[in-house]
């Protein structure tokens, strides 16, 4: 079987994986809620099973982005703000994926960071550069939005384990090799899909920390 017949499966079993374990967490929540259940308890148990189907929701939004990049439909292109999108995704992902621990810090944008894109799609590649970032650091991330020589730029750094180039040119995340946390596989397809659409790249700064750079062309 060769590696193109493999991958629809392991996409399909990193799915079933992915949603398998926030519904565990619901269902578990939902059989031990009871009246006479401490409030307390059961108001803890009501925000973890929120915050499982936030992460149900997130990967259904994620499949669907995949599904609309695959397709012939057109980025709707709007000059918009970098650093707000910067900021709305980081929020987003803060709150999917908090860790005890890790901090994430965003930078000081320069003024009028502006560039002509599509809100949704690139905010989403932020939020799977900075989704990565998470899942892998050790105590920290840092978010920077940069301009370079006629270039707008998002800076993610984590402190977590390095990574090999190779991976990122496969199009897969670090998660089988580095981590036995399982995710989609998808989050630097998706990032580097994206930027190529508005005519941007993601690059890989592998020394230690690793950094990924959301690189797009301003107006």
């Amino acid at each position: 079987m060769s590696d193109s017949d493999r991958a629809p499966g392991d996409l399909v079993r990193r799915i079933s994986h992915a949603v398998r374990s926030p519904l565990g967490v619901i269902t578990g929540a939902l059989r031990q809620d009871d009246a006479d259940l401490d409030p307390a308890i059961r108001a803890r148990m009501l925000d973890i099973a929120a915050r499982a189907a936030t992460k149900i929701e997130y990967l259904a939004d994620r499949l669907a982005l995949a599904g609309r990049l695959q397709s012939d439909a057109a980025p709707s292109m709007v000059a918009c703000e970098l650093a707000e999108l910067v900021r709305a995704a980081v929020t987003r992902i803060e709150t999917l994926r908090a860790r005890r621990g890790v901090t994430v810090d965003v930078g000081e944008p320069p003024d009028d960071v502006r560039v002509i894109g599509d809100p949704p799609l690139l905010t989403a590649a932020v939020s799977e550069l900075v989704d990565n970032a998470l899942r892998f650091a050790k105590t920290r991330v840092r978010v920077d939005v940069q301009l370079d020589e006629g270039h707008a730029c998002v800076r993610v750094e984590d402190d977590g384990a390095h990574l090999d180039a190779t991976q990122v040119e496969a199009g897969w995340t670090r998660d089988q090799p580095l981590s036995d946390r399982s995710g989609l596989g998808i989050g630097l397809w998706l990032a580097t899909t994206i930027a190529q659409h508005h005519g941007g790249r993601v690059t890989l700064h592998a020394d230690s920390p690793t950094v990924f750079v959301l690189t797009l062309p301003r107006p």
